[in-house]
């Protein structure tokens, strides 16, 4: 049965009726547990589904004011060019689903409430240029395209499957009981965050593109089974855990304070890795990549291999407050690895003040079999800023830890004494030139 009532009265006090184009109409109501068909073009100040019902939309439908749709009430968009525009308040009721086989734009405030559910099949686009909020329960399950470019704040259930892509261009915060899942391409170039206690884990089985900023809180947890790349922001807050099982790429800024481990590889691909967490898995930093334990001044705790063909930035602040870092496992040094000893310009370090900067239960120093013989070698790519001109410094390798020292320049006494005897024998050559010529006669005939 097909059941639809057109009312033709203003609503009274209704804030979007002046944006409302004189030729739509004012209401569509579809009655409880009716069923109703628009196959036409038609533009409404507002739509209401009663409880139980259901509304089909085969062509392009747009909505003014508000959209209510009842408990357990089914919205079908689909058609060859089926669309639905939503530019005011959207609500969707408990148990109810929004069936989407085309496209749903979201230009307004559309909220989800209880168990509420958007399907999103293949082909299709779910636009949000606004703000949607889920509710404990709620669901977006995706196997099209999601647009979010304006908020899209999560306390249900966000699905990303196989085959579907979610770009995310605004914020999108995942509340503490939300979920979010994703199993096939997400690209975030906008901002995600966490708010609350999180009890559930981001989840990622697919592909996850970072490009913007990822800023976890104190307690997220996230599981990478998949791929995940990093060319943006992403800060893993302290108590925060990242769990990988599959692939990381970071060629952007990453920041661990928390605990990132797992079997996967921690790859630095022209990137920068700072923090004072812990890592418990093999790194490798190639030559265009940066690493700095601490956000500021702090330890970067390593359980497991580093491969350092970059670049080691270390922070002295004073003689009780200087970077350190800190490796469970073998630390592998090439021939493009440099060092960078940055020193507090307001702080003169002490002749005789010696940092152990690094710690490793072992060490591979690239073809030689010292760090002696290394560092002669590869001195030039060593380098500290802000030194006093009265002291100098070296690199020193001693049982499981690798040195920098500060000195007070002195020259040598071999050069000293070499020094002494050249003005000596200066001063000779100069009397004998000045010397008297009658005394130099007197000599000849002698």
């Amino acid at each position: 049965m097909v059941f639809g009532v057109l009312l033709s009265s203003l609503f009274i006090n209704n804030p979007a009726a002046s944006a409302v184009p004189n030729s739509c109409k004012v209401q569509l109501a579809v009655g409880n547990s009716y069923n109703l068909t628009l196959p036409d073009e038609q533009c409404y100040d507002s739509i209401n589904l009663g409880s139980y019902a259901t509304l089909t939309i085969e062509s392009n439908v747009e909505v003014y004011s508000s959209l209510d749709l009842g408990a357990y009430s089914h919205l079908n968009i689909r058609g060859s060019h089926a669309r639905l525009i939503n530019y005011g308040e959207a609500y969707l009721g408990d148990m109810s689903l929004v069936s989407n086989f085309d496209s749903f734009d979201n230009f307004g405030d559309l909220h989800f409430s209880y168990s509420a559910k958007l399907e999103n099949f293949s082909s299709s686009i779910f636009l949000n240029t606004n703000r949607v909020t889920m509710d404990f329960m709620s669901s977006v399950v995706n196997d099209g395209r999601v647009i979010n470019q304006g908020e899209l704040s999560i306390r249900g259930n966000i699905q990303n499957n196989y085959g579907a892509s979610f770009i995310n261009q605004g914020q999108l915060i995942k509340e503490d009981i939300g979920v979010f899942e994703n199993r096939g391409l997400f690209v975030n170039q906008g901002e995600i965050r966490s708010n609350g206690t999180p009890l559930e884990p981001w989840k990622n089985t697919g592909t996850f593109e970072n490009m913007g900023s990822f800023l976890t809180n104190n307690l997220d947890q996230i599981t990478n089974e998949g791929e995940f790349r990093n060319t943006g922001l992403f800060i893993l807050e302290q108590g925060g855990r990242f769990q990988n099982q599959g692939s990381f790429v970071n060629s952007g800024d990453l920041v661990i304070n928390g605990q990132f481990d797992g079997s996967g590889l921690l790859r630095m691909q022209s990137g920068n890795l700072k923090g004072s967490g812990l890592v418990e898995a093999d790194i490798f930093v190639d030559s265009n990549s940066t690493l700095k334990p601490g956000d500021s001044i702090g330890t970067l705790d390593i359980h497991g291999d580093l491969a350092l063909a970059g670049l080691l930035e270390i922070e002295i602040a004073s003689a009780s407050s200087y970077d350190t870092l800190n490796v469970g496992g073998l630390l592998s040094l090439f021939d493009t690895s440099s060092f960078s000893f940055l020193l507090d310009e307001h702080h003169q370090i002490s002749d005789g003040t010696s940092f152990a900067f690094i710690k490793a239960d072992g060490f591979d120093f690239f073809e030689y079999s010292s760090f002696e013989k290394y560092f002669e070698k590869f001195s030039s790519n060593f380098f500290v800023h802000n030194l006093d001109s009265n002291l100098n410094w070296k690199i020193r390798h001693k049982n499981d830890s690798l040195f920098i020292d500060f000195l007070t320049f002195q020259v040598p006494v071999s050069q000293v004494s070499e020094s002494s005897t050249s003005i000596l024998l200066l001063i000779a050559v100069l009397c004998l030139i000045r010397r008297p010529k009658n005394m130099s006669s007197k000599t000849q005939r002698h």
